[in-house]
């Protein structure tokens, strides 16, 4: 969340397996890291992110971690200043690449109001 507050786009995507794929809810998935990278570009582009994630339960093994959890903050548009606020579920499955935790599935939508 710091590196998506931060518009850090070498970070966020360093934090993505190579095979990794996004899965949002209102939209074709996003597979791969190059596909990643380009989502974030367009989000840094127009978006300045205020998020914050909570996890709320984490699953362990030894290749893969499970964690579920809800992200909130506010996304801000770079062209009038608007806000919407967020208020999110996520799933979130991180594996081992090169001996380090990398997010290999991330899938997310909306809380139910």
């Amino acid at each position: 969340m710091q590196a998506d507050s931060a518009s850090d786009i070498d970070k966020v995507v360093s934090l993505y397996a190579d095979d990794a794929i996004l899965i949002p809810s209102d939209r074709d998935d996003i597979v791969g890291i190059y596909a990643i990278r380009e989502n974030y570009r367009n989000i840094f582009a127009n978006s300045t992110l205020q998020l914050k994630a909570t996890a709320n339960e984490i699953i362990e093994s030894r290749d893969l971690t499970i964690i579920r959890g809800n992200t909130t903050g506010n996304v801000i548009s770079k062209k009038d200043s608007s806000s919407v606020a967020v208020n999110d579920k996520f799933l979130m499955m991180l594996k081992k690449q090169s001996g380090k935790w990398k997010i290999y599935r991330l899938m997310w939508s909306r809380k139910a109001e």
